[in-house]
């Protein structure tokens, strides 16, 4: 997308306050719901189908710091660096969009639960997955790249759950 497009969202975003609010709620929440699930779906696995802990822990782990390290060494602009924009959420970090932890966290805690549990459990995150990668750009945090690599690369490692 160009810089018109970006632009154009940010000012949009700045003059309707109701649907920011809303956006930058839903960011929070899905964020949070996220970091909480995650600990506690390790505590259900280790209960109840303890030999999956391996692959649960592992995958989603190696996937997260091969995206940390890609941000790293990729160095991406994110929307608010590269145009005359700003974040509509504090954030400091510079250099580090591509691809997005953040969407990939969603994605690839959908695919560990879809793999462990089922579809019920697993599809509200798949939906969370899609409300956040919006959220992230009409925040102007990431560009949309940077959200579906972000996506497709916890798809991938999705997959590892059932070749490995």
């Amino acid at each position: 997308m160009s810089e018109e497009f970006y632009v154009h969202l940010n000012q949009y975003m700045k003059t309707h306050e109701r649907f920011l609010g809303l956006v930058r709620l839903a960011e929070r929440c899905i964020s949070a719901v996220v970091f909480i699930s995650y600990p506690l779906f390790l505590i259900w696995c280790f209960q109840y189908n303890p030999s999956d802990l391996p692959k649960t822990i592992g995958i989603p782990l190696a996937g997260f710091l091969g995206v940390s390290a890609a941000r790293y060494f990729i160095g991406a602009s994110r929307p608010y660096e590269r145009y005359p924009i700003a974040a509509l959420i504090p954030k400091n970090t510079v250099h580090k969009s591509f691809p997005s932890r953040h969407v990939f966290s969603v994605f690839m805690l959908a695919e560990t639960y879809l793999y462990a549990t089922t579809d019920a459990f697993a599809l509200p995150f798949y939906a969370a997955g899609l409300v956040l990668a919006a959220c992230r750009v009409l925040l102007g945090v990431h560009f949309i790249s940077d959200v579906v690599v972000g996506m497709m690369v916890a798809l991938f490692c999705g997959v590892l759950y059932y070749v490995l």
